[in-house]
């Protein structure tokens, strides 16, 4: 348990790292409207990952344990569909390369996650830069919930082993790992935002400025 625990710590420790880059993909303002960009965004997740894949404890052969559903989720909520598939497809194929016993269960655990991050940007109502703890717990809980669930597919052999190694520590700490994360991201959405709003008023008063000569003329 304490290794599983470790590794989980590191992984998340990675994960937290990697925001500021996939901050910096949602703070560019042709990642929503250019399919080059969607695509080079979802390469980069992919190789996120991996990097989190290469960090993981070895429950039993072949079998291997790490927070890529944590970051295929939250991939799936705020960078949408087409980020998120080019991030799967770049993870899953690690994960068969890396095989083992537990290949198929990890690649049902990269598509499952990720697709339920876009199905949750779809479903909910609140807007992503308005999106709260409790949403993102709940979404969090859900996902490890999902996780373990997949874990069935597993040969019936390591099936109990498995849950009884990594069920705690996935709930105890993908959905708080998820809620930091998805307030970070959250956060420099709004900051963008803040920044976007400034410039934008910036703009509209320097043209007020720079027409005050006609605007006078007509007072006069």
């Amino acid at each position: 348990m304490y290794d599983t625990f470790t590794y989980l710590v590191l992984n998340a420790a990675l994960l937290l790292a990697s925001v500021q880059v996939m901050g910096l993909a949602l703070a560019n303002r042709q990642f929503e409207i250019r399919l080059r960009q969607k695509l080079a965004t979802g390469g980069l997740l992919g190789l996120i990952g991996i990097g989190i894949m290469t960090a993981h404890p070895e429950l039993l052969p072949g079998v291997v344990f790490d927070a890529r559903s944590v970051l295929l989720s939250i991939c799936g909520l705020f960078f949408g569909a087409v980020p998120t598939m080019v991030a799967m497809l770049v993870t899953a194929a690690y994960r068969l390369a890396m095989g083992g016993a537990g290949a198929t269960a990890g690649v049902a655990v990269i598509v499952a996650t990720g697709l339920i991050g876009i199905g949750w940007r779809r479903w909910t109502r609140t807007p992503l830069a308005n999106i709260g703890w409790r949403e993102l717990a709940l979404f969090g809980l859900a996902v490890s919930v999902v996780f373990l669930a997949l874990m069935l597919i597993l040969p019936a052999e390591v099936v109990r082993e498995t849950l009884a190694a990594i069920a705690l520590p996935v709930l105890l700490l993908h959905p708080p790992l998820t809620v930091a994360v998805g307030l970070l991201l959250v956060r420099q959405m709004q900051r963008v935002a803040d920044t976007n709003a400034l410039q934008e008023s910036e703009a509209r008063y320097r043209s007020l400025f720079d027409n005050s000569n006609a605007v006078m003329l007509l007072i006069d």
